[in-house]
């Protein structure tokens, strides 16, 4: 599983769910938003999104 992946399904989807409740985003939309951020933000922290975690 990527980063992405990991993220986007932590607590069965109730992150992406609070975060899309917090910013008045659909589910998709929020699901879009991230899947461009996390990126992003893991190139930044000197990784890759597709790395697995352990």
């Amino acid at each position: 599983m990527n980063l992405v992946e990991t993220i986007l399904n932590a607590g069965g989807g109730a992150v992406v769910q609070q975060m899309s409740k917090s910013l008045g985003l659909g589910q998709s939309q929020t699901q879009n938003a991230l899947g461009q951020l996390l990126p992003v933000v893991a190139r930044a922290m000197g990784t890759t999104p597709l790395q697995t975690m352990a």
